[in-house]
């Protein structure tokens, strides 16, 4: 029971002062949800994203980018250091929650099977929120 006192009075310090965190605030690079991504031929490009473990941005076209989050065995690293990635669809062109990524690692590494999650359109320069005026 000891032991339990000072972790109680800690917290009760920490949410006085407001130092407990609340969740993150959202992203503002994350668009919307989007059902599908079709690409013409391949993805022109794609990107490891810096700080998230569970995602990838893929570019389709010219400065089209999505954002894919993925389960399975697939980490920030694999796709930092990929040599190449295929899309495994079997809708053809498009790519929608629940297909594969596959990912070869550089100097023939293991190649990571990543399903895909959720899907959304990606903005590096997203437009500042609006100002609220009070009204």
């Amino acid at each position: 029971m000891k032991a339990i006192a000072p972790i109680a009075g800690a917290l009760a310090i920490a949410a006085s002062t407001g130092a407990v965190a609340g969740p993150p605030p959202a992203d503002p690079r994350i668009g919307p949800e989007v059902s599908k991504v079709c690409f013409i031929g391949d993805i022109n490009s794609w990107r490891a994203l810096k700080g998230e473990d569970r995602a990838v941005l893929l570019e389709k076209g010219v400065h089209d980018w999505y954002r894919a989050e993925v389960s399975g065995s697939c980490y920030h690293d694999d796709f930092a250091f990929a040599e190449k990635i295929a899309l495994a669809s079997p809708t053809g062109g498009c790519l929608t929650v629940g297909d594969t990524i596959i990912v070869r690692g550089s100097a023939g590494g293991p190649t990571e099977r990543c399903i895909i999650t959720k899907l959304n359109k990606w903005d590096d320069k997203p437009k500042p929120a609006p100002k609220d005026n009070g009204e």
